[in-house]
């Protein structure tokens, strides 16, 4: 159309043009309301990374916990076995009943195994009625043999390596990377 002059300059409201960009604007917004399938699989791809990740994490961190914990119950029955010895607390039990002298304590488990036990030894031999077997919780087990005696009245601790101390080495069966380790 032409730009006459005598006409005023407002702007008509309704101008086909204006009609046209409504439609376009609308029409685009529209389709901007919501997220495109890509999107979302994208955003359901990071979450379930995410998921793994904290998954596996928990795993480890709860592997190490395990092995952390059977170490603790470990030393507690090591500290339980040369208190008693120490104290001479002598079971009333056959094998160390009557005139059988309590000689210490002893702490023993095998490579791979999962339990142990604290037995008390009197008149020479092990009085096995008084046994008190041990259980690590989880897939905890000895890396290698213990074998520890504690004697009573300060008569020292024999490791049954000969020396005077022992590193005593327990792990998780299910996954060896993590460890605990006892100095004794």
């Amino acid at each position: 159309s032409e730009l006459l002059l005598n006409e005023p300059m407002t702007p008509r409201l309704f101008s086909p043009a204006r009609l046209l960009c409504f439609k376009r604007l609308k029409r685009s917004q529209n389709m901007q309301a919501g997220f495109t399938l890509i999107e979302m699989l994208v955003v359901l791809g990071l979450m379930a990374l995410m998921l793994g990740g904290s998954i596996a994490g928990y795993r480890k961190f709860n592997d190490r916990q395990t092995v952390l914990q059977g170490g603790k119950e470990f030393v507690s029955t090591l500290r339980l076995a040369q208190k008693r010895a120490s104290v001479g607390d002598k079971p009333d039990v056959a094998g160390c009943n009557g005139g059988q002298k309590l000689e210490g304590y002893r702490v023993r488990g095998s490579n791979g195994a999962n339990t142990y036990l604290m037995v008390p030894l009197c008149g020479g031999a092990e009085a096995t009625a008084a046994e008190q077997d041990y259980t690590f919780s989880g897939d905890v087990v000895f890396n290698q043999d213990v074998d520890i005696r504690f004697y009573v009245l300060s008569r020292g601790t024999d490791f049954g390596a000969g020396g005077n101390s022992v590193t005593i080495v327990m792990g998780n069966a299910q996954a060896p990377g993590y460890t605990f380790t006892v100095q004794v």
